[in-house]
């Protein structure tokens, strides 16, 4: 049997950086994106006998390495986003 991700928090988040002197970060914790996740499926598996909740689909991003998704700069404006 494969064994699951650790289970550690995670969290995408968003930096800004500007003409202000601080950053603005906005974080989302991982565990709002997996519980959505897992409601639509188990609604969409509700009622069909022999259909399975798919644990490596809603688990994929705590397998991840914290990454840098995305990253803009533009001028002096700098946005970055990324799985921490």
């Amino acid at each position: 049997m494969r064994r699951l991700p650790p289970l550690r928090p995670r969290v995408l988040y968003l930096g800004v950086w500007g003409l202000w002197p601080f950053p603005l970060f906005l974080g989302l914790p991982l565990f709002l994106l997996e519980w959505t996740l897992l409601v639509l499926l188990l609604w969409k598996a509700w009622g069909k006998p022999g259909q399975r909740v798919p644990w490596g689909v809603v688990l994929a991003f705590r397998a991840l390495p914290p990454l840098l998704l995305f990253s803009l700069e533009v001028g002096r404006m700098r946005v970055k986003g990324g799985l921490w």
